[in-house]
């Protein structure tokens, strides 16, 4: 993108010169474009690298273009397990595959990283030892403490390490400081010996892109030199000039803005001197010329014109870095008899410790809080029997064990078990007896006992008695069969005790004695003659015949009874029932009864008493309602819901030996009907009114009197729930009349 911007700058400028002068200018300039694309140079759409030229007029521009590729770097790391290893933002401790996304070095291109991380398998013997860097402001867990500043940490000695710092940092070791890549080594005397401590030091670069921009002043008649190009301006005015260097990697970026001032003619050379002011360590462009130090710098321009050539005078100033002050803390902890190597200083106690270095005129000072570790170690003597659980690991078998852990204070320390294991004992043994057996001074009778004692160690000692016992013996069997039993290959037809000698299946004596009782089945016959109907065992029987039922005796055995039956006049069951006017009336079927002989004609006058009305409110629940010839409520009104039905029961009379007996037809009421009605009941003369809730299966006859009893009118209705008439046409009082088979009710209406 800056490219495009210098390329379309130059272009603009280069326009304007063209204008102004006629000398040719050569203009050269580069550009980078990050992976494939186009980059537009003129007139010309360019899609590889290389060096390309434009002409404008006289001019000729180069370009020097670069298509720098999307780089992908992948690599592989290896960590121990309890390790992390730092990639971008990530703490990473198991095996993964990640990526992350980096601008290339030198040219601003995106350059991808791929990561593939493996945890190596614990090793017995587990060292630590590894190098880890973090950005400033991160923060770093090792162990139980975090870190947030360049330091050296460790749980136990290490006498070889590596260390990272960036560019333009120091590092102390010993006596010496260090700013570059290098390996290093240091004696310590140590407990009487010789210890090299070696110290292997990274500096990382930390690319930064670097701005440098100043002002300038020239006139018309002027030449400007910036980078390898120079600039001839014919109209004065501000304009703004920029070049870029890739210096070791990062991008030093030039800009300058120039003010140009009317000249006075252009024939003669001109000199032009400027100063120019840059920061400590970075670059100035001047001319071909790439400048970081202090002085007076001379260049010069041919002239555009045929006559005289421009000289170039700059002035470098170079500031001096202003560096603050840099405090670093940190702990370290070693053992007891270690040595800790701190700048000049060779450490051995507990306490604080202060160092200060001098970077370019400020102080960078190093506090550095320093542990002893004091190492422990125990011993600790157990007697088990059998096995023991310790510190996470079942010991079975003696002898010494050891147990490395820390301290509070992050110490080693050593406990030593001495252990003795004692065995358990158990032993079985298997008896088979009669009847029972005495062990170990206990009577037994059934079987497996265990007897608990002690080795002699003292460990529980198990005896188990595998025992079976056969039992001689006698039993009793008691029973009842009806008239005989074949029992152990003999019958038997009478009651009594009786014995049985023989073995168990272990070959033992065994008596069995038999309490037999025996019962005996039993047989009758029954002769009955009778009217209507007979109820024999439940069963109610209206036909002459020979019935047979089977019965237990109270000892359940098998009772045969015969019954010898002679019926007059059979018991009817299938009387039907008639209903009238809207459920209100229910009666017996009188033709049906005459029919049969009965004689019911005067039944309802003479003897009511003859016919018992009867309704089932629920299985089991019977109310008696009434006697009669029919059945109805005094209010005139539907009968209440229910399943209704009657029983007749005539004496004999006029020389005949039975009388009548019967049961009618279950007939149910469903619930009580609509009753008729008039809508409306006030009318105005002539308007239609509905009667409505007629029977339809019935043919009711209407009739309508006024109130003095004449007939106004009268109808038949039939297969209708509701029928319209017209109101009479004179005010009054009037009366509609409805009859059927079921139901006779008056209804009134008004005409007002």
């Amino acid at each position: 993108m800056l490219g495009k911007k210098v390329n379309i700058l130059l272009l603009t400028l280069l326009t304007l010169l063209s204008t102004a002068v006629s000398a040719a200018v050569n203009t050269q300039y580069n550009a980078t474009v990050c992976g494939s694309g186009t980059y537009l140079f003129g007139c010309k759409q360019l899609t590889s690298s290389g060096t390309k030229t434009n002409t404008l007029g006289d001019s000729t521009v180069t370009l020097h273009l670069l298509f720098a590729p999307l780089k992908a770097t992948s690599y592989t790391a290896t960590i121990e397990p309890g390790q992390t290893y730092l990639f971008g933002c990530q703490q990473l401790t198991a095996d993964t595959v990640t990526s992350n996304t980096l601008q290339q070095v030198g040219c601003g291109c995106d350059s991808t990283v791929t990561l593939t991380l493996k945890v190596q398998a614990a090793p017995t013997k587990v060292v630590v030892g590894y190098t880890a860097t973090i950005q400033k402001g991160e923060t770093y867990l090792f162990g139980c403490a975090t870190y947030a500043s360049d330091t050296t940490v460790s749980d136990t000695l290490h006498l070889t390490y590596t260390a990272t710092i960036q560019k333009g940092e120091t590092y102390l070791f010993g006596c010496a400081t260090y700013a570059s890549d290098t390996t290093v080594s240091d004696t310590l005397h140590l407990a009487g010996k010789d210890s090299i401590v070696v110290l292997t030091l990274k500096v990382e670069e930390t690319p930064v892109e670097v701005k440098v921009q100043y002002s300038s002043e020239i006139t018309t008649d002027d030449t400007y030199l910036l980078g390898c190009k120079a600039y001839h301006f014919a109209d004065p005015g501000l304009y703004k000039l920029m070049d870029t260097l890739h210096l070791a990697g990062i991008d030093s970026i030039t800009i300058v803005n120039l003010t140009v001032a009317a000249g006075g003619g252009g024939q003669a050379a001109v000199t032009v001197a400027y100063t120019a002011t840059i920061e400590y360590g970075q670059t100035y462009l001047f001319g071909c010329q790439q400048l970081s130090a202090a002085g007076t710098y001379y260049d010069t321009v041919p002239s555009l014109m045929l006559i005289g050539d421009s000289a170039t005078i700059l002035t470098l100033k170079v500031e001096s870095p202003v560096l603050p002050d840099t405090t670093v803390a940190y702990t370290a902890t070693i053992k007891q008899g270690e040595t800790y190597l701190f700048g000049c200083q060779q450490l051995t106690a507990a306490d604080t410790y202060r160092d200060t270095l001098h970077l370019a005129g400020k102080d960078s000072i190093t506090v550095l809080t320093l542990k002893v570790c004091q190492p422990d170690s125990s011993e600790l003597s157990l007697t088990v029997c059998d096995s023991i659980t310790w510190k996470g690991t079942k010991y079975t078998t003696s002898g010494d064990y050891t147990f490395d852990t820390l301290t509070v204070a992050g110490c080693d320390s050593v406990i030593t078990l001495h252990l003795t294991v004692n065995h358990s004992d158990s032993s079985e043994l298997s008896l088979t007896v009669c009847d029972s057996i005495t062990w170990k001074g206990t009577k037994y009778t059934t079987s497996d006992y265990t007897f608990d004692t002690l080795t002699v160690t003292g460990c529980d000692s198990v005896i188990t008695l595998h025992l079976t016992v056969n039992h001689s013996g006698s039993s009793e069997v008691t029973l009842a069969e009806c008239d005989s039993i074949t029992w152990k290959g003999t019958k038997y037809t009478t009651s009594g005790d009786y014995t049985f000698d023989t073995l168990t299946v272990t070959g033992c004596d065994s008596v069995i004695t038999l309490h037999l009782t025996i019962y005996h089945s039993e047989s009758s016959t029954e002769v009955v003659d009778t009217c209507n109907m007979y109820t024999w065992h439940g069963v109610r029987y209206t036909k002459t015949g020979i019935y047979y039922d089977t019965l237990q005796t109270v000892h359940g055995c098998d009772s045969i009874c015969k019954l010898d039956l002679t019926i007059t006049l059979p018991y009817q069951d299938t009387l039907t029932l008639e209903h009238y006017y809207g459920d209100r009336v229910i009666m017996i079927n009188r033709h049906e009864i005459n029919a049969l002989g009965w004689k019911l004609d005067s039944l309802d006058l003479d003897h009511p008493e003859y016919v018992k009305w009867y309704r089932i409110n629920a299985p089991g629940d019977t109310t008696f309602l009434d006697k009669g010839y029919y059945y109805t409520l005094t209010s005139g009104e539907p009968l209440p819901a229910g399943t209704y039905y009657a029983v007749i029961d005539i004496e004999p009379t006029g020389g005949a030996r039975c009388g009548g007996k019967g049961v009618t037809e279950e007939y149910t009421v469903k619930g009580a009907a609509p009753a008729p009605a008039l809508m409306p009941s006030l009318a105005r003369p002539g308007q239609d009114i509905r009667i409505v809730n007629l029977n339809p299966m019935v043919q009711t006859n209407v009739r309508i009197y006024s109130a003095d009893g004449l007939v106004q009118g009268s109808y038949t209705v039939s297969g209708e729930e509701s029928y319209t008439i017209k109101a009479a046409g004179t005010t009054g009082f009037y009366l509609v009349e409805l009859y059927n088979e079921g139901m006779k009710s008056t209804l009134r209406y008004i005409v007002k």
